[in-house]
């Protein structure tokens, strides 16, 4: 017999043939302009931007993405801080529905 896997325990995504990548938001001290952190998955400092805070965005503070680049486009997947907040002890669910 097989057993049973509590669904709280995991989740199931699409899996995209992409590369990882994980990415910072980082408006700390608040109101100043958007900084943006791309790393690879062993957290190699791949490229670096800083954009202007008028245009809207939903990160204030820090926040650290876990991502999926195809091309030129990057596909959240999880959340791993969320302003600041550390969101890796919430279950899955709770982290994907904050991106």
């Amino acid at each position: 017999m097989i057993p049973t896997i509590e669904r709280e325990s995991y989740a199931i995504t699409a899996k995209a043939d992409g590369l990882r990548r994980i990415i910072l938001f980082d408006t700390n001290p608040p109101n100043t302009n958007l900084r943006i952190v791309i790393f690879s998955n062993s957290m190699q400092k791949l490229d670096e931007f800083i954009v202007n805070n008028n245009i809207n965005h939903i990160f204030m503070g820090r926040s650290l993405i876990d991502c999926e680049k195809i091309g030129d486009i990057f596909f959240a997947f999880d959340a791993i801080i969320i302003n600041g907040n550390d969101v890796r002890n919430n279950s899955f669910i709770k982290r994907y529905q904050l991106l």
